[in-house]
């Protein structure tokens, strides 16, 4: 019993520590925003603000543009997401319901490109882009960041591993019906594979909005600036204004927590469901 007692202390401190670790960085940023700048600089540093200020939001605002990189970012992200998922559900529907030579292949060649570097990618955009005259544009972003690894591929892998969980036999019965393979995918497969498929919604949405190095790279004009480069906009020559970084890095993660949040209950529902098919 004490044996058992003292694995459960282990087991649960160990997770306070894990938690701890991955939950105060976030916590530091946010509480940091709301500080002032006398603040943010003291030694040794407060865990919480003497008085709670918007000052930093202001700043981000009215001095560093943050709302046109707002606006950027969201154009970016979300057209990538409905071209990815769009491209990804139909191209997963093929390989789950339709025999074809190469779909093992190209499911190897999806798992193969998981390990390659994504900076390898970065010469050969730039030359492609350069010679189509889209360099420095949205267009340029939201084609690396669906054809990338954290794009198609990926969504790939995860509609098909919950699509093959969906019975055939559907199709088929839908087949003898008279119905088409369009048919089938907007009255099957869609409704069946909704969780599914805001997974990977969710999925792309993220890696897309935080996305840096792909970014910093193809954009050059500071008005088409997406967040997370934007950023760079607050470190000067003489200091870095820490307040407002602090702002804005909350206003990244903000739309992909309310995301989650909004639609979090309708995917556990689903898969749920799912599961008990």
């Amino acid at each position: 019993m004490n044996k058992k007692l003292t694995t459960k202390i282990l087991q649960y401190f160990s997770l306070l520590v894990t938690l701890g670790i991955i939950i105060f960085p976030v916590y530091w940023i946010i509480i940091s925003s709301f500080k002032t700048k006398d603040e943010i600089l003291t030694y040794p540093p407060k865990l919480f603000p003497d008085t709670f200020t918007l000052d930093n939001y202001v700043t981000a605002f009215r001095e560093y543009d943050v709302l046109t990189f707002l606006r950027n970012s969201l154009i970016v992200t979300i057209a990538t997401m409905l071209l990815t998922v769009i491209i990804a559900a139909f191209a997963a529907y093929a390989m789950c319901f339709f025999k074809f030579a190469p779909a093992k292949m190209l499911t190897n060649l999806l798992y193969i490109m998981q390990i390659l570097p994504t900076i390898t990618m970065m010469v050969p955009l730039m030359t492609i882009y350069r010679m189509m005259g889209i360099q420095n544009t949205y267009a340029s972003l939201i084609l690396t960041y669906t054809a990338s690894i954290t794009g198609i591929p990926i969504a790939l892998i995860l509609m098909t591993g919950h699509f093959t969980g969906i019975p055939k036999e559907l199709f088929e019965s839908a087949a003898i019906d008279g119905a088409s393979p369009t048919k089938a995918f907007f009255k099957i497969l869609l409704p069946l594979g909704m969780p599914g498929i805001v997974c990977t919604a969710i999925y792309v949405f993220v890696q897309a909005w935080q996305e840096f190095m792909f970014a910093v790279n193809l954009i050059t004009t500071p008005g088409k600036y997406t967040l997370p480069i934007g950023l760079q906009s607050f470190v000067g020559m003489r200091s870095t204004d820490w307040g407002g970084m602090m702002a804005t890095c909350t206003l990244i993660a903000v739309p992909a927590v309310l995301l989650f949040t909004l639609v979090q209950n309708y995917f556990v529902d689903n898969m749920s469901g799912a599961v008990k098919e």
